[in-house]
């Protein structure tokens, strides 16, 4: 299987950042993977006449995965707007989005109680407009993140149990799509 992680944050010591290198080092041993750098993208604006390099690389690193986990931050009860304007950029022009029937696993890790829970919320309904395909159990939401986290290490078993859940859920759901492949 071929796995695409995206970290929705752009902070240096984030802890969506931490837990996409966790789950590569932790659970994806036996699978091949890229972790995308949407830091460097520009807004997208429907106007523009050439798509920059980094967007075409981008939109072609989600064609060759067959799962992509997405960790989302929590900004003001969404999604970020770097994550979304990654969204929207690969999702561009729509006759040729690079999202179209992608296996997709979102999770979130927060300071907070709710652990990302309404950024999902939001994430969910992007990414059905733009014909994904979610895996929607287990939901992952990581409350309180800096009190699991030890290094870059996730150290919460029953976090740690449910993302294996999740890639294992994600990789029957697109057993199931691509059954003919």
């Amino acid at each position: 299987m071929k796995f695409l992680l995206i970290s929705g944050s752009l902070r240096k010591d984030s802890y969506n950042t931490k837990l996409i290198r966790h789950i590569a080092r932790k659970f994806l041993n036996d699978h091949e993977y890229e972790i995308a750098d949407i830091s460097k993208f520009p807004i997208y604006m429907e106007d523009t006449d050439v798509v920059p390099d980094a967007i075409e690389n981008f939109k072609e690193q989600i064609r060759k995965a067959q799962i992509i986990i997405i960790s989302t931050p929590e900004y003001n009860w969404s999604t970020s707007a770097a994550l979304k304007n990654a969204i929207d950029w690969a999702s561009r022009p729509p006759k040729d989005s690079a999202w179209k029937g992608k296996i997709v696993i979102i999770m979130s890790a927060s300071t907070g109680m709710l652990g990302g829970a309404r950024a999902q919320y939001h994430l969910r309904q992007i990414l059905t407009s733009v014909d994904a395909i979610l895996v929607s159990k287990p939901e992952i939401f990581i409350s309180f993140a800096q009190e699991k986290f030890q290094d870059d290490e996730l150290k919460d078993e029953f976090a740690n149990n449910l993302i294996r859940d999740a890639i294992e859920n994600g990789i029957k759901l697109y057993q199931i799509h691509h059954k003919d492949a």
